[in-house]
């Protein structure tokens, strides 16, 4: 970096003297600085100053000895410099700006070339006769200018040098093809794959092409997962920890390690594809329980409606907790008992008020059936 001996007094007060002299007079100098970062091997976890820390910080004047303006460090790695693309065993990766920079440059002069175009077919340069040099150069090609011209000569006393036939339509679509492969090269068919697409699409074909854009883009994703989203992650929270931002970790949780979980939009969209696989596994489970319902066994309702939660990025507040499923569904089962119970006790009411009724209408005459039974029983 560049800085001025007066900036550079005001970030390191230990800077050498003739920096502070050159700020006394109020010299514009710029001097060339170095800040270098690295991992240090002997640091000191138990110290808090900047020089036990992991990774070391210097502050490097060059020139007459290179002189080490500040010594420091960090707890985490502060730079995150994560690559969209890497060949082999690079160590520098690769954009897609850099794909893309020729169709760019194409774009930006083939546009400029269009603007001339058209300026010279509305103001072409005009070739005046030297006629109109007596009039002292009062010409003008503005509109309603009145300029004074010699109608009796053969040529016109001012003419067009050359006529310019800008074809913009063509120039126009060519453009726009440009732009197009620009947007292939950052990947905007795959971003706005739906919303380009025809809506009338079902689940499943919403699935497939998601499944075809995590396709493409999965390596990057993984990459940047790993090289700038946890380690950015890991840094703020390393910060909010020390300036006492975070709460205390519980005692049931201390000691083990934890794992970041990213619930932005691309994290969910990876995540679509394990949501696919479950309903398309549930789908085939339905299809076989027609043949043998036993087959239902093998699948956990509750875990996978909360795995589906998860993987949708619903908030786990939302749903009940397992005790709480329990409480409820033993409250139903003694209700569905309850309720069984006293439809079978009305049953016997109504099959013992249905016999009654049948006992009262049975003729007890001496010659019936009924009455010697009755006698048989008695006796």
């Amino acid at each position: 970096m560049s800085m001025t001996p007066r900036q550079i007094e005001q970030r390191f007060p230990s800077c050498p003297q003739y920096i502070k002299d050159l700020v006394q007079q109020d010299s514009l100098k710029t001097f060339t600085l170095i800040h270098a970062i690295e991992s240090r091997k002997n640091y000191n976890l138990d110290k808090i100053d900047g020089k036990s820390r992991r990774y070391a910080s210097y502050y490097v004047l060059l020139g007459q000895g290179n002189f080490l303006l500040e010594e420091g460090g960090y707890e985490e790695f502060p730079a995150c410099c994560p690559r969209w693309d890497v060949t082999g065993q690079d160590v520098y990766g690769r954009g897609p700006g850099m794909d893309a920079l020729p169709d760019v440059n194409m774009l930006q002069r083939m546009r400029k070339d269009g603007l001339e175009a058209l300026e010279l077919e509305i103001k072409p340069p005009m070739n005046v006769s030297n006629s109109l040099r007596n009039q002292g150069g009062q010409f003008s090609l503005r509109p309603g200018f009145a300029n004074f011209v010699d109608t009796n000569a053969q040529m016109p006393a001012i003419t067009p040098t050359y006529q310019v036939r800008a074809n913009l339509q063509a120039l126009d679509a060519y453009l726009q093809q440009i732009r197009q492969q620009i947007g292939e090269h950052f990947y905007k068919d795959l971003f706005l794959l739906l919303t380009q697409s025809d809506k009338r699409m079902t689940a499943t074909e919403v699935y497939e092409r998601n499944a075809e854009k995590l396709l493409m883009l999965g390596p990057t994703l993984e990459r940047l997962r790993s090289e700038l989203f946890q380690p950015l992650i890991q840094r703020v929270l390393g910060i909010m920890k020390r300036y006492g931002k975070i709460l205390p970790v519980p005692p049931l949780l201390a000691g083990r390690e934890w794992e970041i979980e990213m619930q932005s939009a691309l994290a969910l969209a990876q995540k679509s594809t394990d949501i696919a696989a479950i309903e398309s596994i549930t789908y085939f489970a339905g299809n076989l329980a027609q043949i043998n319902p036993e087959v239902l066994d093998n699948l956990d309702i509750d875990e996978m409606l909360i795995h589906n939660a998860k993987l949708l990025g619903v908030p786990l507040s939302l749903l009940r907790g397992k005790d709480k499923v329990f409480a409820i569904r033993e409250q139903r089962k003694q209700e569905n008992e309850k309720q069984m119970q006293e439809q079978k006790t009305w049953q016997m009411l109504e099959k013992g008020v249905q016999t009654a009724k049948t006992m009262s209408e049975v003729n007890l005459d001496s010659n019936n059936l009924a009455q010697k039974v009755l006698e048989q029983v008695t006796k």
